[in-house]
């Protein structure tokens, strides 16, 4: 039970959060592109020390370390141009 370990991990509001966000716009993922999907929504709400703590609880087979997507950056305003 992958999701239980994850709401053990980081708490079941947060947990929630990030593995129904993660779902949005994979169609029909495969259980490493959902678990990586996962790691980086968590980096992009929570930050790092959650991001970390999702990976660590999946297993390493479906997690390996890449480049994060550009998806999993936060959003930050832009300067405006003067």
């Amino acid at each position: 039970m992958l999701y239980a370990d994850v709401r053990n991990a980081i708490g079941a509001t947060e947990a929630d959060t990030v593995i129904l966000n993660a779902h949005f716009g994979m169609p029909d993922p495969t259980m490493p592109q959902s678990a990586a999907r996962t790691v980086d929504v968590a980096k992009a709400i929570y930050w790092n020390c959650v991001a970390t703590k999702v990976k660590t609880t999946l297993p390493s087979d479906l997690v390996r370390d890449r480049p994060a997507s550009p998806e999993s950056f936060p959003r930050t305003r832009r300067a405006s141009a003067r």
